[in-house]
């Protein structure tokens, strides 16, 4: 697995880049511009992101749709895989990619776990 938060304007993941079994996530894209893996490459694989409506407005997929590479019904949101009712990835030779472009909620449920985790880690902590 590779995980990308970059502001790059030049693909990370160039078309046939990604092999059996790999998946990338995808955060830095956030913007016109931004590219961190080709269109193409999306094309290919089994596409997942947080949001529909805001993956298709900014981020790895609004790009790879506008330049055809890539169409709605090709992309599957993380919500509906967890739901049970879109599938996930189907075995372990898939190459898949999950374009995050970033929900409050889901931030704060990352928040809550760690919270809830971190007397489990030996971390240091700061009195508030």
């Amino acid at each position: 697995p590779a995980a990308t938060a970059t502001p790059a304007r030049e693909v990370l993941f160039p078309a046939g880049s990604l092999g059996p079994g790999q998946h990338v996530g995808l955060m830095g894209a956030d913007g016109p511009g931004k590219a961190e893996i080709a269109g193409a490459e999306l094309g290919r694989v089994h596409v997942f992101c947080d949001d529909w409506a805001q993956a298709s407005h900014g981020g790895e997929c609004a790009a790879a749709v506008e330049a055809g590479a890539l169409r709605r019904e090709d992309v599957v949101q993380l919500g509906d895989v967890l739901a049970g009712t879109a599938p996930g990835r189907a075995s372990a030779e898939d190459i898949t990619a999950f374009d995050s472009t970033g929900l409050a909620l889901q931030d704060l449920a990352v928040a809550l776990a760690a919270l809830e985790r971190a007397g489990e880690l030996d971390l240091p902590s700061l009195p508030l």
